[in-house]
């Protein structure tokens, strides 16, 4: 995975498309619901319609679905792939 963001980050068409982040120091849910979230105002105000959200160690935070669960279900993320 790491590979492919590295080769894919290079090109200024796929800066505004994606967004990697590492969740190895987040505590818990709330915490990467709030990185999501920022992460959504940018590519709002950037004017991106859908992105790829990659989440690299996500299994390190508590109950990490349940932000995920929770912007699904809202339509928060209907355009986006995690």
């Amino acid at each position: 995975m790491k590979a492919h963001h590295a080769r894919l980050y290079g090109s200024e068409i796929f800066l505004n498309l994606m967004f990697y982040f590492s969740c190895d120091m987040l505590e818990d849910y709330k915490e990467l619901m709030e990185v999501i979230k920022d992460y959504l105002k940018l590519k709002k105000r950037k004017g991106v319609k859908s992105a790829f959200i990659f989440l690299d160690e996500v299994t390190f935070v508590d109950e990490w679905w349940r932000a995920i669960k929770f912007l699904i279900d809202r339509g928060t993320l209907r355009r986006d792939t995690i």
